[in-house]
């Protein structure tokens, strides 16, 4: 296992439903720890806030490593997702309204 070298940046990640399981695939090949696998399945997201769910979300603390391999994605040919990072002035809130992105209010 890889080791954390510490933290340089915050991405805001969002991903296509259709897309989850590879984009989990990435995350787990991102992440230093055990929870990449489940990066894209708790924040739901869809253009107008209801169901059903168009992307899930996500945002993480990144290292070098992790930072140099999602920059590389998100440029280099994985259309179905989407990053933003924290040194370039976005925040969650922000990066979901560049994309026109709301939270879906989960019915319990």
């Amino acid at each position: 296992m890889r080791k954390y070298t510490g933290s340089v940046d915050r991405f805001f990640l969002f991903c296509k439903v259709q897309q989850s399981s590879a984009g989990n695939a990435l995350a787990s090949a991102w992440d230093f720890d055990t929870g990449g696998g489940k990066t894209f399945e708790t924040v739901i997201l869809s253009g107008n806030g209801q169901l059903p769910a168009t992307h899930y979300g996500a945002n993480t603390v990144v290292d070098s490593a992790m930072k140099n391999g999602i920059s590389n994605a998100i440029t280099q040919g994985t259309p179905w997702l989407t990053g933003y990072k924290e040194s370039d002035g976005y925040t969650f809130k922000t990066a979901c309204e560049d994309i026109n992105l709301k939270g879906i209010e989960e019915l319990t």
